[in-house]
């Protein structure tokens, strides 16, 4: 069964649903403490990779079976969004996927995305991004960066 990891309100039926504290999910359980105690071939985690310490990664993983997926989207460090939250333990751009705890994973996809409301949202080549942030961080800060990991 699929997992949606931190899902406040968003419960998704024929999903298996899992928050810290919510009424909304199948079962309260803080993955910092210890993994589920099931297996799964799907992880969705929108907007939780920041909340989480490295154990928390670690105990994902521990639930993924081989070759299982973790999809989902976290803010980027430029984004507004990524610093208004006390709770985000860390901050996102594209080269923290290359360090531990996430080298227990294949990179599938990674997508820095920009919004202007909630009608334009776009993404740019890597390579763009990457000189976006050295030269114009402030200039149209990116969104947040979608992601697609495969357990190795």
């Amino acid at each position: 069964m699929n997992v949606n990891l931190g899902c406040g309100k968003d419960y998704r039926k024929g999903w298996f649903n899992v928050d810290i504290n919510s009424a909304f999910a199948d079962k309260n359980l803080d993955i910092n403490l210890e993994p589920l105690s099931m297996k799964t071939p799907y992880i969705l985690a929108n907007n939780v990779l920041e909340h989480l310490e490295v154990s928390g990664i670690e105990n994902i993983f521990k639930t993924l079976d081989k070759d299982g997926i973790l999809e989902g989207i976290v803010p980027h460090y430029l984004s507004r969004h990524s610093c208004n939250d006390f709770s985000h333990n860390h901050y996102f751009n594209e080269e923290i996927f290359k360090h531990y705890p996430f080298t227990l994973f294949h990179i599938e996809k990674i997508e820095t995305w920009y919004c202007f409301g909630k009608l334009i949202r776009f993404k740019l080549p890597q390579w763009i991004v990457t000189l976006h942030e050295r030269l114009l961080p402030g200039f149209m800060p990116p969104s947040h960066i979608s992601f697609k990991l495969r357990r190795i």
